[in-house]
C-alpha cells in the first residue's frame, strides 16, 4: 500500500478542465460522477483508467484495465 500512496500525484483541475466537455459528452449521461476521471484521463498523452467500473467501459477513448488485467499485464 506505501508502494501505491507513494506514486500518487495530487493533479489540479486546471490540468484537466479542458477536457471536460469531451469526457461529459462520452460519459456524462452513463455516470456524471465519472467525468473528471475520464477528463484527466484524456489529458494526459498515454492515459489510462484502472477501475472496476464497467461505466468506462462504455466510451472507446480512454484505455481501461481491471485489477486482474493488470496482475496478468504486470504479474503483481
Amino acid at each position: 500500500m506505501s508502494l501505491l500512496l507513494e506514486n500518487i500525484q495530487i493533479v489540479p483541475k486546471s490540468a484537466f478542465e479542458h477536457k471536460l466537455l469531451q469526457a461529459k459528452e462520452l460519459i456524462g449521461n452513463i455516470d456524471p460522477d465519472d467525468v473528471p476521471f475520464l477528463a484527466l484521463a484524456l489529458s494526459l498523452k498515454q492515459g489510462v483508467i484502472w477501475t472496476e467500473d464497467k461505466d468506462f467501459r462504455k466510451q472507446k477513448k480512454v484505455k481501461t484495465i481491471t485489477t486482474i488485467e493488470m496482475i496478468k499485464q504486470f504479474g503483481f
